[in-house]
């Protein structure tokens, strides 16, 4: 991300296996002049703007959700563009926060169709109902015959069949130093104003779309949402961070 919005090279950001762990570190410092181009790296050499850098890279907008991408690739555009930015940082740990499937349905599903996010609600409230004395499930029956009429109302709507949604946060724990200060005015306007190392914990949000494979050849046990499938995995795509986008939530 670094390397794509600034147009320098991966050789200026990352550093391979230089802390403990033996995992890569990024450490990243530059200064921009009025037109955005940065002029000096760490060690007050000239850093080469590397113009066969597309801020269009398909491998970053691969990993990344487009509003998060293109919170960043705008980000300079607001705001004194004499600036430095310093950024170096290392993992140390992670540990899983929570996690959790959306059945049917696509970010890009909802994109497309937006009223498939209504869908959603409905189908969320009708499980939450049946858990009240008063459901209309009154045997594992009727509940699952209600998620087949939904999965295939949701196949007629989203023209495929039964993928998922998993979506993981995960929080990671890194030492760093991060700041940004105007040249102008010598103020730091974001990060920490002594430009000291920090622990700091991110929060990241991941999705994965997986599509369906194949069923097994025995069924070991009865479930409402239908039998036991192979799910083929999709990749990974970080959708929000630290929730700038307050979790880039399109699911309820």
């Amino acid at each position: 991300l670094i390397s794509g919005r600034f147009r320098v090279s991966m050789d200026a950001v990352v550093k391979e296996g230089e802390n403990d762990s033996g995992s890569s570190t990024i450490d990243f410092e530059m200064n921009m002049d009025d037109s955005g181009v940065s002029i000096s790296s760490t060690e007050g050499e000239e850093l080469e703007v590397d113009v066969s850098i597309n801020e269009n890279n398909e491998l970053l907008r691969g990993m990344l959700d487009e509003k998060l991408y293109d919170l960043y690739m705008g980000a300079s555009e607001f705001g004194s563009k004499q600036m430095q930015v310093k950024l170096s940082t290392r993992p140390v740990g992670w540990r899983l926060v929570s996690g959790c499937v959306i059945p049917f349905v696509t970010r890009e599903d909802v994109k497309r169709k937006p009223k498939l996010r209504g869908a959603l609600r409905d189908l969320q409230d009708q499980f939450r109902s049946s858990t009240n004395p008063d459901s209309p499930f009154q045997s594992a029956s009727d509940l699952g015959g209600f998620m087949n009429d939904a999965r295939q109302w949701f196949q007629a709507e989203t023209g495929h069949n039964e993928w998922r949604t998993i979506v993981m946060q995960i929080a990671i724990n890194c030492v760093e130093t991060f700041y940004v200060r105007d040249l102008k005015t010598n103020t730091i306007i974001q990060g920490n104003e002594h430009g000291v190392e920090q622990e700091v914990t991110h929060l990241v949000r991941f999705e994965m779309v997986t599509t369906e494979g194949g069923k097994p050849d025995k069924i070991p046990f009865f479930s409402p949402l239908g039998p036991p499938e192979t799910r083929i995995l999709g990749s990974w795509q970080i959708t929000d961070w630290d929730d700038l986008l307050d979790g880039n939530v399109w699911y309820k």
